[in-house]
């Protein structure tokens, strides 16, 4: 094979892939994004905090006691 076929060969493969792993998001079914954002946003607050609380604070009172 030349490496010009070789190359467009890749190039298919690739973009086969791309495609067969992309999927269109829709805001919601009425299309309302705010609501898709609020909504987004009340279920992953939660582990926001957790995350805020175990990782973030720690770390700023170890940099600050070090300190």
């Amino acid at each position: 094979m030349t490496k010009y076929k070789k190359g467009i060969l890749m190039l298919t493969c690739f973009l086969i892939l791309f495609m067969f792993f992309c999927t269109t998001a829709f805001a919601a079914g009425t299309g309302d994004l705010a609501g898709a954002i609020g909504g987004t946003w009340r279920d992953a607050s939660g582990q926001i905090k957790t995350v805020v609380n175990k990782v973030v604070f720690p770390a700023i009172d170890i940099t600050l006691a070090v300190f």
